[in-house]
C-alpha cells in the first residue's frame, strides 16, 4: 500500500501543475499575447491623482497588464491607467472596451484603483486580445499594495510597507525595506533584496537577494528557490514542500541551522559543519525523514527548513544539485 501512496502523492500535483497551465495559457485567446493583434482596434485611458500624506496606503488590483511604479519626491500618487483591446471584428473590440473599466476612490487613508472585466463568451471564429497597463507615480515611503494576474509587475527600491501578490505573471522588484507580505504564483519572481515579511512562493522560480530581519517562506511545487542570506538576518524559517530551496549565507555569517527532510535531500556546499543522522542504523526499515544541525560562528542567526518531497541546498550548488530530484534521503556531500 505504501509504495502505491507514494507515487500517487508525486503524480497527483504535477497533474494539478499542468491542468492550470493549460488553463491560463487558453483563456480568452491570447489575452496576454502582447505580439499579438488583431484589425480592428480600441483604447481607452484613466489619468488620477491623489494628495497624499506619508501614511496614505495605495492599492492596486489588476489583471491581464502590467502594473510598473516609479518614485518621486513629490507629496502625490499618479495613476495612469491605459486600455487597449483588439479584435477581428470592429463590434467584438467595442464590446469589449466597453466591459473594461477601472474603478477609484479615497476611503480615509487608503487610495484604491480596480480593474473590472465583465463575463464575455466570444462565438465560434471570433478573436480577441486586451492589456490593462498601469503606470504609477508615488513617494517611495507610503504603503503599497498590488494584486497583479496575468501580467508583469514591477516595483523599485521602496522603503514603506509592501504587500504584493503575483500570479501567472512576474515579479521584478529593487530593494524592500518592509515587507508584510510577497505571493508569487505560476511564475517567477526577482527581487534585489528584502527587509522582514512573510513569503509564499507556489508554482514559481525565485531569486531573492539579500535576506534581512525576521522572514517565513512557504514554497509549494517550486523548481528553484534562490535565497542570499545577509549577515543582517535575524531570523529565517522555511516550509517547503516538491521544491528546490538554494541556500547562500553571507561569509562573515553567524548562524545555526536545523534541517528537516522529508523524502527529500540536503547537500552542504559550505564549510559549515554539520551533525546528521545518515549514518543511524536502518535495522528496522528503510528511513526517509532526516534532520540535520550545523552552526557558523557564534550561531545567532536562527534559520529552520522542514522541507518534504524536496531538495536544500546551502551554498553555491553544483550543475548537479538543481538537475537532480532526489526521491528518497540523500547524505551530505
Amino acid at each position: 500500500m505504501k509504495k502505491l501512496i507514494r507515487p500517487f502523492k508525486t503524480l497527483l500535483p504535477l497533474l494539478l501543475l499542468l491542468q492550470v497551465n493549460a488553463f491560463a495559457q487558453n483563456d480568452n485567446d491570447n489575452k496576454n499575447d502582447d505580439n499579438k493583434k488583431y484589425g480592428f482596434e480600441k483604447s481607452k485611458s484613466v489619468n488620477r491623482t491623489y494628495n497624499v500624506s506619508a501614511t496614505d496606503r495605495l492599492n492596486i488590483s489588476n489583471s491581464f497588464g502590467k502594473v510598473e511604479v516609479n518614485t518621486w519626491n513629490k507629496n502625490e500618487i499618479k495613476v495612469d491607467v491605459s486600455i487597449e483591446v483588439s479584435a477581428n471584428t470592429d463590434a467584438l473590440a467595442q464590446k469589449m472596451i466597453d466591459r473594461i473599466s477601472v474603478s477609484d476612490e479615497k476611503n480615509g487613508k487608503e487610495i484604491s484603483f480596480k480593474t473590472t472585466i465583465k463575463d464575455m463568451n466570444n462565438s465560434k471564429g471570433e478573436k480577441s486580445r486586451m492589456t490593462i497597463n498601469y503606470r504609477i507615480s508615488m513617494p517611495a515611503s507610503n504603503p503599497l499594495q498590488v494584486k497583479n494576474e496575468f501580467g508583469a509587475t514591477i516595483i523599485p527600491d521602496h522603503a514603506g510597507e509592501v504587500d504584493l501578490v503575483s500570479k501567472f505573471g512576474s515579479l521584478t522588484a529593487g530593494n524592500l525595506s518592509n515587507v508584510k507580505n510577497v505571493q508569487v504564483e505560476f511564475g517567477k519572481a526577482n527581487i534585489e533584496s528584502i527587509n522582514n515579511g512573510n513569503l509564499v512562493i507556489k508554482y514559481s522560480n525565485a531569486t531573492l537577494g539579500k535576506l534581512t530581519g525576521t522572514i517565513k517562506l512557504n514554497a509549494e511545487f517550486s523548481t528553484v528557490i534562490k535565497m542570499d542570506l545577509d549577515s543582517r538576518l535575524a531570523g529565517l524559517d522555511i516550509k517547503a514542500s516538491y521544491s528546490t530551496v538554494n541556500l547562500k549565507p553571507a561569509t562573515d555569517m553567524s548562524a545555526s541551522y536545523t534541517i528537516n527532510t522529508s523524502f527529500g535531500s540536503f547537500k552542504n556546499r559550505t564549510e559549515v559543519k554539520f551533525d546528521g543522522d545518515d549514518n543511524d542504523k536502518q535495522d528496522k526499515g528503510p528511513k526517509f525523514d532526516f534532520q540535520y544541525n550545523g552552526k557558523s560562528g557564534s550561531g545567532n542567526t536562527r534559520i529552520h527548513v522542514n522541507t518534504s518531497f524536496g531538495n536544500v541546498i546551502l551554498g553555491e550548488p553544483r550543475p548537479e544539485d538543481i538537475k537532480s530530484k532526489s526521491k528518497t534521503k540523500t547524505k551530505t556531500s
